[in-house]
């Protein structure tokens, strides 16, 4: 994963899987379904640049991020993103509002120009949703579950190399003066 230097988006999606009952570390109480937690790395235009190993379900994001080693590849970029989920870590992340207060005006204008830039990791899970083994719940063995998305990573980089829409920063410039 090449992202020296790169400004980066992190975010977390969830593969469904059949019901595991057998396997508790699977269910995610967020969710209430029974998956796998995917660690998804993207460029500021939306580019997919990494996937994590597929974690328990049950695990937070920034635990998915620190057990898959991405937060040391992370270290050495220009920087990253994240949600709410990656509170604590190294990254750029959501101000929390604190208990018994309101949440002061700069505080919600950075946290919606951060929703904004965070914009193109959430459009990178849906196209990798898009394709339909993520899609529907995944019935397979889960030692194979890794396999699987790497070549989903890896036809969607090729997807995105060989697509007559090119990515480009004018859709994220978009959103970012919509208002």
């Amino acid at each position: 994963m090449v992202v020296r230097d790169k400004v980066c988006l992190v975010d977390g999606t969830l593969v469904t899987v059949v019901n595991w009952r057998h396997r508790a570390d699977l269910y995610s109480g967020k969710h209430r379904r029974y998956g796998m937690n995917l660690q998804v790395v993207v460029d500021l235009h939306g580019r997919l640049l990494g996937i994590s190993r597929p974690r328990p379900g049950s695990w937070h994001d920034s635990h998915c991020l620190a057990a898959s080693g991405l937060a040391e590849a992370l270290a050495g970029s220009g920087g990253w993103i994240g949600d709410a989920g990656y509170q604590g870590c190294d990254g750029i992340s959501p101000i929390k509002k604190k208990p018994g207060t309101d949440r002061a005006t700069a505080d919600q204008e950075f946290n919606t120009v951060l929703a904004k830039l965070r914009a193109p990791g959430e459009w990178a899970n849906a196209h990798l949703k898009n394709w339909r083994i993520l899609a529907t719940r995944y019935r397979g063995d889960l030692g194979r579950l890794d396999n699987v998305t790497a070549a989903v990573c890896g036809l969607q980089i090729l997807n995105e190399q060989f697509s007559e829409h090119r990515l480009s920063f004018d859709r994220v410039h978009s959103v970012l003066i919509s208002e």
